[in-house]
C-alpha cells in the first residue's frame, strides 16, 4: 500500500525543516509534509518500505499500523533520516523500534553510521548494499 501524507504524532520527530519553498506569497519553511512510504502486509505482519522518512520513522510505523490494521512490524528497510548517535530523536527511535519491530530493520541513505551503532544497540540492524535481497 502507498501510505500518502504521513500524520506528525510524535512529539520527538523531525519537528526542523529540511529546505524552504517558494509559493506565491514567498518562502517559506519546507517540512516535506508530502513524504510517504510503502507498506507490504503478509500473514504475519507488516513490512515498511520508505524513502528518506523525512515525517520520521516512527510516525511511519504508526500509520502503517494503522492503515493496515495489523500492529505487528516485522521488518523496515529504507532511509531513516537520522544523523547523530546521541541525538534525542535517534535514542527515541531506538526505543520505539525495539518495542515495535519483531524482525529486522535495514536502515539505507540518510541514516548515518552513528545513528545505525545506536540503532544496533537496541535492536537487529542489517546491512544493506548492492545486490542485496530480502524474501517476505
Amino acid at each position: 500500500m502507498f501510505l500518502g501524507e504521513i500524520p506528525r504524532v510524535n512529539d520527538f520527530e523531525n519537528k526542523k525543516p529540511v529546505g524552504e519553498h517558494c509559493l506565491t506569497d514567498g518562502w517559506h519553511d519546507d517540512y516535506v509534509l508530502d513524504d510517504s512510504a510503502l507498506v507490504y502486509r503478509q500473514k504475519d505482519g507488516i513490512y515498511i518500505i520508505t524513502g528518506c522518512s523525512h515525517a520520521g520513522i516512527c510516525n511511519i510505523a504508526e500509520y502503517s499500523k494503522q492503515i493496515t490494521g495489523c500492529s505487528v512490524i516485522k521488518g523496515i528497510i529504507g532511509g531513516l533520516h537520522l544523523f547523530s548517535g546521541r541525538s534525542q530523536q535517534t535514542l527515541a527511535t531506538a526505543d520505539y523500534l525495539k518495542q515495535n519491530v519483531e524482525g529486522n530493520i535495514y536502515p539505507c541513505y540518510c541514516t548515518n553510521l552513528a545513528a545505525k551503532f545506536a540503532l544496533h544497540a537496541q535492536l537487529p540492524v542489517q546491512e544493506v548494499g548492492v545486490g542485496l535481497t530480502l524474501e517476505w
